[in-house]
């Protein structure tokens, strides 16, 4: 399953081009919350649990197609995350402008993020996560939508040669979102 999702990002980076048309964008979004599943494989069997995808005051950072962002608070498949990191590659996007801001009508990207699991927020026993994946999104006027397919890796905390490992897929919905592009 980690093959086809690698060759599909290939096939979809190798093939598209960005359609930005600014050199700089800054993305802010409030709340995002979504539902999903998340099939997960471990050392003794796997399993597929819901996925609530969960994510709180998100700031990302674009220079031409690269993208980088943090959010103070997400959850990926396993657990949940204070301060998570993410960089990424866009693949399409159409900037709509509205008043000073700016939405996108599309925006379809890769990326890649490491999230640090806090069990103080609800008690998990899983360390650090990483996820590998393709979202896309539109946002107008403050509202938008997405869906996300990735493939994630957990750790125990008890251990680092235990993973969790799996495939995760959701759709939400996004408030409270805009671009400020440069």
């Amino acid at each position: 399953m980690r093959r086809i999702l690698v060759a599909v990002c290939l096939v979809l980076l190798s093939s598209a081009q960005a359609s930005t048309q600014k050199n700089y964008n800054i993305q802010l979004e409030v709340l995002r919350y979504g539902y999903g599943a998340a099939h997960s494989a471990r050392g003794y069997g796997s399993s597929t649990e819901p996925w609530g995808n969960g994510r709180f005051a998100d700031l990302i950072v674009s220079y031409y197609r690269l993208r980088f962002g943090v959010s103070l608070f997400d959850k990926p498949p396993p657990g949940n995350s204070i301060l998570p990191v993410e960089a990424g590659v866009t693949i399409y996007q159409r900037p709509l402008r509205y008043g000073w801001f700016r939405g996108m009508v599309p925006d379809i990207f890769v990326e890649a993020g490491y999230y640090w699991l806090n069990g103080m927020i609800d008690d998990n026993p899983y360390g650090t996560t990483w996820k590998v994946g393709v979202r896309s999104e539109v946002d107008y006027y403050g509202l938008g939508a997405g869906a996300e397919i990735a493939y994630f890796g957990s750790s125990y905390k008890d251990s680092f040669t235990r993973l969790r490992l799996g495939l995760a897929a959701s759709l939400y919905v996004r408030l409270l979102v805009t671009n400020f592009g440069f």
